[in-house]
């Protein structure tokens, strides 16, 4: 068992698991800082993304708006001139309909984008990254036995099954084993 005490605590830890889980623990968290940079701006790609999918469809969605008030505003063909198939659209309907389609496309090409930036290298490295970190901090919290409050941070003596612990003015006593507080 090793002991540690701070202006705020004390605390007892597994002398061979904690320093392996520790140092564990503060390698992920050092690539954590390492990789921020890259991971701030995958994340930005994503809003970028995001927000061109989200103006495609807007536009995509105003233009079957147009289609649809232009197909509305067309009127019906004259008793005995019925439009035959492949006839030519006016050319406000062709112009319309090719926008459409080159919306349409543009949306899909966004899309792809987005979802290529949604698993970017960058942000598959941060959530393994999220998931060690927690499985580190699982175990330290594994490896600390117990913690105590105090404000005793001067002085630390083990004598027996008791931990002495000095601050100014004032003497704390704590079960070793337990961490429980005896005056």
């Amino acid at each position: 068992m090793a002991y540690l005490v701070d202006e705020r605590e004390m605390a007892a830890f597994d002398r061979k698991a904690y320093p392996a889980a520790s140092l564990r623990r503060k390698a992920v968290i050092d690539r954590q800082v390492e990789t921020a940079g890259s991971v701030q701006s995958a994340r930005r790609t994503v809003q970028q993304r995001e927000a061109a999918v989200k103006s495609s469809q807007q536009a995509l969605e105003t233009l079957d708006g147009q289609l649809a008030a232009l197909a509305a505003k067309t009127p019906p063909p004259l008793p005995g001139k019925a439009t035959a198939p492949g006839q030519p659209d006016s050319p406000e309907l062709a112009r319309l309909r090719k926008q459409r389609d080159e919306a349409a496309k543009k949306l899909q090409a966004d899309r792809k984008a987005l979802d290529g930036a949604k698993t970017a290298r960058a942000l598959k490295d941060a959530e393994d990254l999220a998931k060690r970190l927690q499985t580190a901090n699982a175990e330290v919290a594994a490896a600390t036995r117990w913690r105590c409050p105090t404000d005793c941070a001067e002085a630390l003596i083990l004598a027996g099954g008791v931990l002495f612990a000095g601050g100014e003015g004032k003497v704390v006593a704590v079960d070793s084993q337990t961490g429980q507080l005896l005056w």
